[in-house]
């Protein structure tokens, strides 16, 4: 096959200890639940963010 023998054992390593590189995009369990954690805190953190955007309006518009 043309693949040196010391690749092939530093492969069989890394795929032994589950650190096997991955394809482009892809993610490991740890990786795609922290990113499922933040998009849901950045979806929390964006409605708090309108929520105070309203009430200063309304507050803004008792003052005046």
């Amino acid at each position: 096959l043309g693949v040196h023998r010391s690749q092939v054992e530093r492969w069989r390593g890394q795929y032994g200890r589950g650190s096997a590189p991955l394809r482009s995009g892809e993610l490991r369990g740890e990786e795609a639940e922290e990113l499922k954690r933040l998009r849901a805190e950045v979806k929390q953190l964006r409605m708090e963010r309108e929520i105070l955007k309203k009430a200063a309006a309304f507050f803004a518009k008792e003052s005046s």
